[in-house]
């Protein structure tokens, strides 16, 4: 369910390299909160009505990261290719900005605006580019740009513009599309309505009359959340997505989703489920049909046990049977976005870097990834507070492929075992080294690699952040 946002929240667009910036160094140079005042002083209780509107303010907040990343390798084959003048290692230094501003404009109305700046990497982003077309220019994308607000006391609420859509589980929709959300609290429920727009890669071009509604790309939603006993929520909706890009070739997902957590102060516990069926027009290799029917499930739960932390996920998604292009799909529509802790199946916490296993190991279907060979990926995280501001961590998971049809006949994709260490050097700085390595497994040779789809060598990473918090 994608709700209506009363604060700033964290979390790539078209990249830009223009100065919009301007309006966030302005509003850090204002003090907050900025009030308005003239000679007769408004701050008289009296002559400030109760139906008044707060004076205008603005909120910042920001995060900054500096990464440093080195892998082995970007598969699990050490062969060499027959011209290959930068060798096999992955290595890359980088800086990344993301600030954001909130702009209430009464007691009940907010414009936000978020913006990424990176990742920009030191040996191949210039500052002194000034070309916005160079392939070396400063990325810098706009990821959020809305409207929210709340009307007759809260009954009613809205959110319209460029947002992070996500469903309750996340599973199935987690992306940043246009899209407009309208809001009901009933004391009991919280409905939202929702209807949005995927970004469309094919040319439709700026003016009005070259586009229309006939090759987009149409999302759409019901979603309902509500809380039992205090510590317990239910979320519960149905997300559609319409994919018209290709012409005579619309793909229809529809997808009911659910979420159960229970907050228990020192102990959360919560499942994920989402069932999908849809229609992919005139797809299959005779010109019929495909037609979907798949699910994705995700167990979770973590704990602070005294000094100790522990987070554990078992994520689970369908898979497709071993017949490419007839007239089924079994593998389910995602986001490539779920709980787990792990760096190298999974996006990484420490910041994601867009090679993670999952996506190599998926075939991309318009806005969304699938998982022919299905995936099982149990995994365990465990810290634990040598002192307040210091915390090792170790990180464990293992992939299974839940159709070795699809993946040369093996089940096995690997397993991955990482050490971490957090280090707090102040309220607002964290810095974290992580190095971990990755054993694969044939079944994920079998789709990674680009030579020798048998070879399984392991893949070590090293990787550091130094995050600034506001």
């Amino acid at each position: 369910m994608n709700t209506i946002r009363t604060g700033v929240t964290p979390f790539a667009g078209a990249a830009s390299s223009a100065p919009t910036l301007l309006v966030l160094l302005f509003a850090l140079m204002i003090p907050m909160p900025l009030v308005a005042q003239d000679d007769e002083g408004l701050d008289d209780p009296e002559m400030i009505a109760d139906d008044e509107p707060e004076p205008r303010a603005f909120e910042v907040s920001l995060e900054f990261v500096n990464l440093f990343l080195f892998r082995s390798d970007s598969d699990f084959d050490g062969s060499k290719a027959v011209y290959q003048p930068d060798g096999q290692t992955v290595g890359v230094l980088g800086t990344f900005l993301k600030p954001d501003l909130t702009v209430n404009l009464s007691r009940t109305l907010r414009l936000f605006y978020e913006v990424e700046i990176g990742m920009n990497l030191w040996s191949l982003h210039n500052p002194d580019q000034q070309d916005a077309t160079a392939p070396d220019v400063f990325l810098m994308k706009h990821r959020e740009l809305y409207a929210e607000g709340e009307l007759l006391d809260g009954l009613f609420g809205f959110k319209v513009g460029y947002q992070r859509f996500q469903d309750p589980t996340r599973l199935f929709l987690d992306h940043w599309i246009g899209a407009a959300s309208f809001v009901t609290d009933l004391d009991v429920v919280r409905l939202t309505a929702s209807f949005g727009q995927v970004a469309d890669p094919t040319y439709e071009g700026f003016r009005v009359e070259k586009n229309n509604f006939t090759h987009d790309t149409l999302v759409y939603a019901l979603a309902g959340e509500s809380t039992f006993a205090e510590f317990v929520t239910f979320s519960l909706g149905f997300y559609g997505v319409s994919d018209a890009r290709v012409v005579g070739h619309t793909n229809h997902v529809w997808t009911p989703v659910l979420n159960l957590e229970a907050d228990l102060d020192v102990v959360r516990l919560g499942v994920d489920g989402a069932f999908q069926i849809g229609a992919f027009e005139g797809m299959a290799a005779d010109g019929g049909n495909e037609k979907t029917l798949a699910w994705a499930a995700q167990l979770y739960g973590e704990a602070q046990l005294r000094r100790w932390f522990v987070k554990l996920n078992v994520l689970a998604l369908s898979p497709d049977d071993g017949s490419a292009s007839n007239r089924a799909n079994g593998a389910f529509h995602g986001s490539a976005k779920n709980r787990s802790s792990t760096l190298f199946f999974t996006e990484s916490e420490l910041r994601d870097t867009f090679d993670n296993l999952d996506e190599k190991l998926g075939t991309q279907r318009g806005p969304f990834l699938m998982q022919r060979a299905g995936l099982l990926l149990p995994d365990v995280l465990v810290g634990y507070d040598v002192l307040p501001w210091l915390r090792p961590v170790a990180i464990l998971g293992y992939g299974v492929a839940l159709n070795s049809d699809n993946a040369l006949g093996s089940a096995n994709l690997g397993l991955e075992a990482d050490l971490g260490l957090d280090l707090k050097l102040d309220d607002l700085l964290l810095f974290q080294l992580y190095g971990g390595v990755l054993v694969p497994g044939k079944g994920a040779a079998a789709l990674v690699n680009s030579i020798d789809r048998t070879a399984t060598g392991p893949l070590w990473s090293v990787m550091s952040t130094l995050k600034l918090f506001y």
